[in-house]
């Protein structure tokens, strides 16, 4: 027989549990967590704002759908009136309106003061804004801007089911808030916006 080789020391083998080992990575534990949700008058703001600035009719329709509930009380300017009423009235104000180029919202002051004891899920809140409008026509020759200033008081609460699965581990944003009340005093005024003379080119006229 030949020489034998040389010999190879191999480690020794390593037997592992068949069962895995659960790991508690900190991203789990990010994602089951429940997700803190904006305060009340930052929400409001943000959904009044993403409802005049909406560019297009869906847009509009999507973001009024998710912030007034269905059977909304609303008042305006001491007269109640309905929620389509109020719908169309938002609608005229805002980017995606009939002749509206653009609307540019300025949230001027807000407040909130929290009711009952389910924290930021339900309160009062309280917004006065100013809200800018560009209009597609022009007047006289020259563009026209529209101002709405209001005062805008609304009732938040939490009237909307999450449709997800309570025993799925990790779950996606919801928000179940909802406006059920809004008592707003607005008023509008159009401003038209003057060409200077010397701006405006001069017409020559040919000789004879």
């Amino acid at each position: 027989m030949g020489a034998a080789g040389p010999h190879i020391k191999r480690p020794p083998y390593t037997v592992y549990d068949s069962q895995p080992t659960a790991i508690n990575h900190p991203i789990d534990t990010l994602m089951s967590s429940n997700i803190v949700l904006p305060p009340l008058s930052a929400w409001a703001a943000a959904r009044l704002t993403s409802i005049l600035e909406s560019k297009t009719q869906d847009d509009f329709n999507t973001n009024f759908e998710a912030t007034f509930v269905a059977n909304c009380n609303i008042t305006v300017n001491g007269k109640p009136i309905s929620r389509e009423e109020y719908k169309t009235q938002l609608l005229e104000q805002s980017a995606a309106g009939p002749e509206e180029n653009g609307t540019v919202v300025n949230i001027e002051g807000q407040t909130q003061v929290e009711t009952g004891n389910q924290g930021q899920l339900c309160g009062l809140v309280g917004i006065f804004y100013t809200a800018l409008s560009d209009s597609k026509f022009l007047v006289l020759g020259a563009p026209s801007e529209s101002r709405a200033t209001s005062s805008l008081n609304l009732v938040i609460e939490p009237t909307e089911k999450n449709p997800q699965n309570p025993n799925l581990h990790i779950r996606g944003y919801f928000d179940p808030r909802r406006v059920t009340s809004v008592n707003q005093v607005v008023a509008e005024s159009t401003y038209h916006v003057s060409i200077p003379h010397a701006s405006i080119p001069k017409v020559k006229t040919a000789k004879p």
